[in-house]
């Protein structure tokens, strides 16, 4: 798996040329989504990143902090400096739900998944 992540940033999929990638995770059907340093959330196919195709989701909060896949793999869910979490589902790109938590999100948060909802928690280190 290191070595797909070292591809992935390789390939250059930011479509800035000065930004670099700071969260990959995987997804279903071989993707790998990222959010970069350009405020992106991006999905590729790791099968082929030499092909250098890019998805990019569209109405992503501003400042993303960072980026978690659902268990099975079919949504990432974003958070943002101003406490906004946006979901996405990967199929789609759209977005399927958002909130705000009152508070800067981080990589200290970690977001759970439920069948019927979602909660973003402050975990414990």
């Amino acid at each position: 798996m290191a070595l797909r992540f070292r591809e992935y940033a390789i390939c250059k999929p930011s479509q800035q040329s000065d930004a670099y990638i700071t969260t990959i995770v995987p997804t279903i059907s071989d993707g790998l989504a990222a959010i970069t340093s350009a405020n992106e959330l991006i999905l590729v196919n790791r099968a082929n990143l030499q092909a250098g195709e890019v998805l990019c989701f569209s109405n992503v909060p501003a400042a993303l902090t960072c980026l978690v896949v659902a268990s099975d793999g079919s949504r990432v869910t974003c958070a943002s400096s101003d406490g906004t979490v946006a979901t996405f589902d990967v199929r789609s790109r759209a977005r399927v739900a958002q909130f705000n938590v009152g508070r800067p999100m981080d990589h200290s948060y970690r977001v759970r998944y439920r069948p019927d909802t979602m909660q973003a928690s402050q975990s414990l280190h």
